[in-house]
Protein backbone atom coordinates (compact mmCIF):
# COMPACT_ATOMS: atom_id res chain seq x y z
CA UNK A 1 0.00 0.00 0.00
CA UNK A 2 2.69 2.25 0.67
CA UNK A 3 4.52 1.71 -1.85
CA UNK A 4 1.88 2.54 -4.29
CA UNK A 5 1.21 5.71 -2.40
CA UNK A 6 4.73 6.52 -2.76
CA UNK A 7 4.17 5.90 -6.80
CA UNK A 8 1.13 8.00 -7.00
CA UNK A 9 2.86 10.61 -5.25
CA UNK A 10 5.40 10.83 -7.49
CA UNK A 11 2.90 11.06 -10.34
CA UNK A 12 1.65 14.51 -8.77
CA UNK A 13 5.23 16.05 -8.63
CA UNK A 14 5.37 15.58 -12.17
CA UNK A 15 2.07 16.00 -13.93
CA UNK A 16 -0.63 18.31 -13.10
CA UNK A 17 -3.81 16.47 -12.42
CA UNK A 18 -5.34 12.87 -12.00
CA UNK A 19 -6.41 13.12 -15.33
CA UNK A 20 -2.24 13.74 -17.19
CA UNK A 21 -1.50 10.77 -14.88
CA UNK A 22 -4.24 8.81 -16.33
CA UNK A 23 -3.31 9.94 -20.03
CA UNK A 24 0.51 9.00 -19.39
CA UNK A 25 0.03 6.00 -18.03
CA UNK A 26 -2.46 4.85 -20.95
CA UNK A 27 -0.05 6.32 -23.35
CA UNK A 28 3.00 4.73 -21.73
CA UNK A 29 1.54 1.25 -20.77
CA UNK A 30 -1.27 0.98 -23.47
CA UNK A 31 -0.43 2.34 -26.28
CA UNK A 32 -3.16 4.06 -28.60
CA UNK A 33 -2.61 5.25 -31.76
CA UNK A 34 -3.21 9.16 -31.47
CA UNK A 35 -0.65 11.47 -29.54
CA UNK A 36 -1.39 12.17 -26.37
CA UNK A 37 -0.89 15.90 -24.65
CA UNK A 38 -0.07 15.95 -20.68
CA UNK A 39 0.67 18.80 -18.57
CA UNK A 40 3.48 19.00 -16.54
CA UNK A 41 4.60 20.90 -13.61
CA UNK A 42 7.94 21.52 -14.47
CA UNK A 43 7.04 23.24 -17.82
CA UNK A 44 5.05 25.64 -15.95
CA UNK A 45 1.72 23.11 -16.55
CA UNK A 46 2.20 23.16 -20.07
CA UNK A 47 1.27 20.19 -21.89
CA UNK A 48 3.68 17.84 -23.64
CA UNK A 49 3.04 15.93 -26.06
CA UNK A 50 4.04 12.11 -26.73
CA UNK A 51 3.85 9.82 -29.56
CA UNK A 52 2.06 6.47 -29.42
CA UNK A 53 4.86 3.79 -29.47
CA UNK A 54 8.18 5.62 -28.97
CA UNK A 55 10.50 6.45 -26.59
CA UNK A 56 8.71 9.87 -26.08
CA UNK A 57 7.06 8.35 -22.02
CA UNK A 58 10.33 7.17 -20.99
CA UNK A 59 11.81 10.30 -22.05
CA UNK A 60 9.14 12.69 -20.45
CA UNK A 61 9.24 10.62 -17.13
CA UNK A 62 12.94 10.50 -16.82
CA UNK A 63 13.44 14.35 -17.84
CA UNK A 64 11.12 15.56 -15.18
CA UNK A 65 11.13 13.04 -12.48
CA UNK A 66 14.95 11.71 -12.52
CA UNK A 67 16.14 15.42 -13.93
CA UNK A 68 19.29 13.96 -14.65
CA UNK A 69 20.29 17.02 -16.85
CA UNK A 70 20.06 19.89 -15.02
CA UNK A 71 23.21 21.98 -14.35
CA UNK A 72 25.59 21.01 -11.42
CA UNK A 73 25.57 24.83 -10.67
CA UNK A 74 23.13 27.94 -9.88
CA UNK A 75 23.04 29.69 -13.12
CA UNK A 76 22.65 33.77 -13.95
CA UNK A 77 19.39 34.66 -14.63
CA UNK A 78 20.37 35.46 -18.40
CA UNK A 79 22.36 32.18 -19.04
CA UNK A 80 22.92 30.34 -22.24
CA UNK A 81 21.97 27.13 -22.50
CA UNK A 82 22.83 24.18 -25.59
CA UNK A 83 20.81 21.42 -25.50
CA UNK A 84 22.72 19.00 -27.43
CA UNK A 85 20.62 15.71 -28.07
CA UNK A 86 17.09 17.90 -27.51
CA UNK A 87 15.16 14.25 -28.29
CA UNK A 88 11.69 16.00 -28.69
CA UNK A 89 12.28 18.92 -26.47
CA UNK A 90 11.51 18.12 -22.91
CA UNK A 91 14.88 18.83 -21.75
CA UNK A 92 14.74 22.30 -23.27
CA UNK A 93 11.43 22.96 -22.46
CA UNK A 94 12.44 22.47 -18.15
CA UNK A 95 15.55 24.53 -19.12
CA UNK A 96 13.24 27.17 -20.48
CA UNK A 97 10.50 27.10 -17.41
CA UNK A 98 13.43 26.66 -14.94
CA UNK A 99 15.48 30.14 -16.19
CA UNK A 100 12.91 32.23 -18.22
CA UNK A 101 15.62 34.66 -18.49
CA UNK A 102 17.87 32.10 -20.35
CA UNK A 103 18.07 31.63 -24.07
CA UNK A 104 18.34 27.46 -24.49
CA UNK A 105 19.33 26.50 -28.14
CA UNK A 106 17.76 22.97 -28.61
CA UNK A 107 19.53 21.07 -31.01
CA UNK A 108 18.44 17.83 -32.65
CA UNK A 109 19.32 15.15 -35.21
CA UNK A 110 16.01 13.72 -36.31
CA UNK A 111 13.28 15.50 -38.69
CA UNK A 112 10.61 13.65 -36.65
CA UNK A 113 12.15 14.53 -33.27
CA UNK A 114 12.26 18.08 -34.17
CA UNK A 115 9.23 18.43 -35.54
CA UNK A 116 7.93 17.28 -32.14
CA UNK A 117 10.17 19.25 -30.08
CA UNK A 118 8.33 22.47 -32.21
CA UNK A 119 5.05 21.47 -30.70
CA UNK A 120 6.56 20.91 -27.33
CA UNK A 121 8.54 24.61 -27.32
CA UNK A 122 5.97 26.89 -29.23
CA UNK A 123 4.81 28.30 -26.10
CA UNK A 124 8.76 29.02 -24.70
CA UNK A 125 9.87 32.22 -26.63
CA UNK A 126 13.12 32.11 -24.98
CA UNK A 127 14.22 28.32 -27.26
CA UNK A 128 15.26 28.38 -30.29
CA UNK A 129 15.26 24.68 -31.98
CA UNK A 130 18.08 23.73 -34.45
CA UNK A 131 17.53 20.24 -36.40
CA UNK A 132 21.04 19.24 -37.05
CA UNK A 133 23.64 17.19 -35.69
CA UNK A 134 26.14 18.28 -33.41
CA UNK A 135 29.25 17.11 -34.93
CA UNK A 136 33.03 17.86 -35.27
CA UNK A 137 32.52 19.63 -38.87
CA UNK A 138 29.64 20.93 -40.90
CA UNK A 139 28.38 19.15 -43.41
CA UNK A 140 25.94 16.40 -43.60
CA UNK A 141 25.92 12.74 -41.61
CA UNK A 142 24.05 9.44 -42.00
CA UNK A 143 22.00 8.23 -39.09
CA UNK A 144 19.70 4.59 -38.84
CA UNK A 145 15.72 6.11 -38.67
CA UNK A 146 14.76 2.62 -37.80
CA UNK A 147 16.67 2.92 -34.20
CA UNK A 148 14.74 4.10 -31.04
CA UNK A 149 14.00 7.44 -31.31
CA UNK A 150 15.99 7.86 -28.01
CA UNK A 151 19.00 6.71 -29.35
CA UNK A 152 19.61 7.91 -33.11
CA UNK A 153 23.51 8.03 -33.60
CA UNK A 154 25.82 8.70 -36.23
CA UNK A 155 26.98 6.07 -38.31
CA UNK A 156 29.41 5.60 -41.44
CA UNK A 157 26.16 4.75 -43.36
CA UNK A 158 28.01 1.65 -45.16
CA UNK A 159 26.48 -0.92 -43.34
CA UNK A 160 22.82 0.06 -43.48
CA UNK A 161 20.52 0.20 -46.14
CA UNK A 162 18.20 2.52 -44.61
CA UNK A 163 20.35 5.71 -43.69
CA UNK A 164 19.43 8.99 -44.10
CA UNK A 165 21.17 12.11 -43.50
CA UNK A 166 21.12 15.27 -41.62
CA UNK A 167 23.12 18.29 -41.70
CA UNK A 168 26.34 18.72 -39.30
CA UNK A 169 26.77 21.56 -37.42
CA UNK A 170 30.23 21.96 -35.60
CA UNK A 171 29.55 24.14 -32.09
CA UNK A 172 31.50 27.22 -33.25
CA UNK A 173 29.21 27.45 -36.26
CA UNK A 174 26.00 26.86 -34.25
CA UNK A 175 27.39 29.59 -31.72
CA UNK A 176 27.74 31.46 -34.71
CA UNK A 177 24.53 31.61 -36.07
CA UNK A 178 22.73 31.95 -32.87
CA UNK A 179 24.64 34.93 -32.13
CA UNK A 180 26.54 33.06 -28.41
CA UNK A 181 29.72 34.54 -27.65
CA UNK A 182 29.91 32.46 -24.49
CA UNK A 183 27.77 29.17 -22.74
CA UNK A 184 26.94 28.54 -19.21
CA UNK A 185 25.47 25.41 -19.90
CA UNK A 186 25.79 22.51 -22.08
CA UNK A 187 23.81 19.38 -21.93
CA UNK A 188 25.53 17.31 -24.42
CA UNK A 189 23.69 13.53 -24.89
CA UNK A 190 24.72 12.55 -28.40
CA UNK A 191 25.02 9.24 -28.56
CA UNK A 192 28.48 8.46 -29.23
CA UNK A 193 29.18 12.20 -31.06
CA UNK A 194 30.09 13.65 -27.80
CA UNK A 195 33.93 12.60 -28.62
CA UNK A 196 34.20 13.82 -32.07
CA UNK A 197 32.97 16.80 -30.96
CA UNK A 198 34.89 17.10 -27.55
CA UNK A 199 37.90 16.59 -29.54
CA UNK A 200 37.74 18.88 -32.06
CA UNK A 201 36.54 21.71 -29.65
CA UNK A 202 39.52 23.72 -27.79
CA UNK A 203 38.32 26.90 -29.46
CA UNK A 204 34.71 26.53 -28.38
CA UNK A 205 35.54 25.39 -25.20
CA UNK A 206 37.08 27.89 -23.63
CA UNK A 207 33.88 29.69 -24.08
CA UNK A 208 31.73 27.14 -21.79
CA UNK A 209 31.12 27.25 -18.12
CA UNK A 210 29.91 23.95 -17.78
CA UNK A 211 28.65 20.86 -18.80
CA UNK A 212 27.20 17.53 -18.35
CA UNK A 213 28.12 14.81 -20.89
CA UNK A 214 26.30 11.53 -21.34
CA UNK A 215 28.70 9.05 -22.62
CA UNK A 216 28.32 6.38 -25.13
CA UNK A 217 30.95 4.24 -25.26
CA UNK A 218 29.05 1.35 -27.09
CA UNK A 219 28.69 4.26 -30.20
CA UNK A 220 31.92 5.60 -29.89
CA UNK A 221 34.88 3.56 -28.43
CA UNK A 222 36.75 6.71 -27.32
CA UNK A 223 33.81 8.04 -25.63
CA UNK A 224 34.83 7.03 -21.94
CA UNK A 225 35.35 8.99 -18.93
CA UNK A 226 39.04 8.73 -18.77
CA UNK A 227 39.23 10.13 -22.70
CA UNK A 228 36.81 13.07 -22.09
CA UNK A 229 37.99 14.22 -18.43
CA UNK A 230 41.96 14.09 -19.87
CA UNK A 231 40.50 16.47 -22.62
CA UNK A 232 38.46 18.71 -20.88
CA UNK A 233 40.77 19.02 -17.87
CA UNK A 234 43.26 20.17 -20.66
CA UNK A 235 40.63 22.62 -21.08
CA UNK A 236 40.55 23.95 -17.78
CA UNK A 237 37.52 21.64 -16.42
CA UNK A 238 37.12 19.90 -13.17
CA UNK A 239 35.93 16.60 -14.15
CA UNK A 240 33.68 14.21 -11.77
CA UNK A 241 31.28 11.26 -12.50
CA UNK A 242 27.69 12.29 -11.66
CA UNK A 243 26.68 10.73 -8.21
CA UNK A 244 23.16 10.20 -9.82
CA UNK A 245 23.44 8.93 -13.80
CA UNK A 246 25.72 5.75 -14.48
CA UNK A 247 27.73 7.21 -16.83
CA UNK A 248 27.84 10.69 -16.81
CA UNK A 249 30.82 13.34 -16.63
CA UNK A 250 30.21 16.44 -15.10
CA UNK A 251 33.06 19.18 -16.22
CA UNK A 252 32.72 22.81 -14.42
CA UNK A 253 35.29 25.66 -14.94
CA UNK A 254 36.86 26.82 -11.56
Amino acid sequence: MMRRLRGFVDYLRVFSSVGDIRRFRRIAYGGGTDPVDVCVRQAGKRPMRIRPHTSDAAVLWDTFHEQFHLPPMKLRNKAVILDLGANVGYTSAHFAHLYPGATVVAVELDRNNCAAAAVNLRSFPNCRLVNAAAWCEDGLVSYNPADEAWAFHITDGGCVSTTVTATAKTIATLMRENGLTTIDYVKMDIEGAEWPVLSAGAEWLTKVAALKIELHSKFNANATFENCAHLLSAQGFQCTKDDRHWDTLVAVRY
